[in-house]
């Protein structure tokens, strides 16, 4: 069972556990906007989102702006302590930061960045006594690495002493806070748990992280950022190709004025103009159509991508995203009946294929909606618990469950919208519409019963 960890105390590394740099060396400042959100801002919210709700920041004294930094940033809505200190200082204004701490603590450096899940899982599981390291290597956990001077240049040399602080997150148990609430000496603290062969090690390898203390860590930490954004739910098309497109599309947005809203309703726009090609009938302009809507599928992927790196996901934005997508199929496929309809593509039996579509479609959406509201309370269809989502689904003993759940890539919208691609480019566009006609009514059946499930459900909850 994990234990939620709700206060930290974040050190500036230069302050306690190594040599500072020299200005030629390109220290990356605090302040410094990591895809447009300080390093600082982005090591507090990481805190944040794992369940902390109160963090001690201890910088030197020329970072003494940070402190209505964080205070105005929307970002950060949890506790947020700044002590700002010299190097003669360090041990008292250590024990002043703790005072007010009781039980485990993380201890992080200002200059790591990973992923919310990997501090989760650091606490995975109560510590008593010592600490709990996470690390990349378990190579020379028992040595710290030091940062030493030698003409001119700067070399890593290891030393005899816990290899500790260097490695970015640590768990500290109550009785270690309690020793630096009283003597404020952390690699004291550091050397007595580590003799005592009380350092427990967490291999952090399945997440990514990174520090960024110079400029040539910039580039390796942007780009573990743009691959975080990778979903484990990307269909078969958006991993192999829409993300590898949408991601640096992001990354030159990132800094500009460019919001997620802005970029959710240029898809839109997309959109409609594919619509407007394809209804026009003829190969070309629906070719020009498809290629118009798989587009606007590529973009669709950059407004949660540029959201959730500057952390200004919303409900509002989840609604607009899902509302524009689901516009934008019904809208598309309705063109392409259009054409039939005109007989500007296609024969004419087809037609009734593309009313069912539509017909479908307009039932399932307001089902989903009302779903989304009334169990998730977000704005995301994808949040609908369907049994074909859950990690054992493939060992399901309901055959349903286990044929859904092989389905479930080649069933999202990225893969319906690539397939209409390969149909135009073979001239069999309209044709399209058996398919989709077909799985519109099974996506019918499919959330009609979830609904009945989920009615179920929550009667047998409130009869036990």
């Amino acid at each position: 069972m994990s234990d939620v960890i709700q206060q930290a105390l974040v050190l500036y590394p230069e302050l306690f556990f190594v040599k500072a740099l020299n200005a030629s060396a390109g220290m990356v400042e605090p302040t410094y906007k990591l895809m447009d959100v300080p390093v600082i801002v982005r090591v507090l919210r990481q805190l944040q989102d794992s369940g902390v709700t109160k963090s001690v920041l201890m910088v030197p004294k020329k970072y003494g702006e940070l402190v209505e930094l964080i205070k105005n940033d929307q970002r950060i809505n949890h506790e947020v302590r700044v002590v700002t200190l010299d190097s003669n200082s360090i041990n008292e204004a250590l024990k002043e930061a703790m005072a007010d701490m009781n039980g485990s603590s993380f201890l992080v450096r200002s200059d790591f960045i990973a992923p919310a899940a990997l501090l989760k899982n650091l606490a995975s599981k109560p510590i008593e006594k010592g600490m709990r390291v996470s690390t990349n290597s378990l190579q020379g956990i028992k040595e710290e690495r030091r940062l030493e001077e030698e003409n001119g240049k700067w070399s890593i040399t290891d030393v005899q002493v816990p290899h500790v602080p260097m490695l970015g997150a640590i768990l500290m148990s109550g009785e270690m806070v309690d020793e630096l609430k009283t003597n404020g000496d952390l690699l004291s603290a550091t050397e007595k748990a580590n003799n005592n062969g009380e350092v427990e090690i967490f291999s952090c390898e399945a997440y990514w992280n990174h520090i960024v203390r110079t400029e040539s860590d910039i580039k390796p930490a942007e780009l573990k950022l743009l691959n975080s954004l990778r979903k484990d739910i990307d269909g078969l098309v958006a991993r192999s190709i829409n993300r590898n497109i949408s991601l640096p599309i992001s990354h030159k947005l990132i800094n500009t004025f460019v919001t997620p809203n802005l970029a959710s309703l240029s898809t839109l726009i997309f959109a409609l103009l594919a619509v407007w090609m394809v209804s026009k009938g003829g190969y070309m302009w629906m070719l020009l159509g498809a290629a118009m809507i798989q587009f606007a599928s590529i973009i669709d992927g950059v407004d949660g991508e540029l959201a959730r790196l500057r952390y200004h996901s919303s409900k509002f934005g989840e609604w607009l995203d899902t509302v524009i997508d689901d516009f934008s199929n019904i809208t598309f496929i309705a063109g392409i009946t259009y054409a039939v309809w005109q007989g500007a593509a296609g024969p004419e039996w087809l037609l009734p294929f593309g009313i069912i579509s539509v017909g479908c479609y307009l039932f399932i959406t307001p089902m989903m909606y009302a779903y989304v509201i009334k169990y998730t309370g977000g704005g995301d269809v994808y949040a609908i618990d369907y049994d074909f989502n859950k990690e054992d689904s493939k060992q399901s003993e309901n055959l349903y469950v286990r044929i859904m759940s092989g389905l479930k890539y080649v069933a999202k919208r990225d893969f319906y919208i690539f397939s209409m691609l390969l149909f135009a480019i073979f001239g069999a566009l309209p044709y399209f519409l058996i398919p989709s006609s077909l799985a519109a009514f099974i996506i019918v059946i499919v959330v009609f019963n979830q609904h009945r499930q989920k009615r179920a459900e929550l009667k047998a909850k409130k009869q036990n």
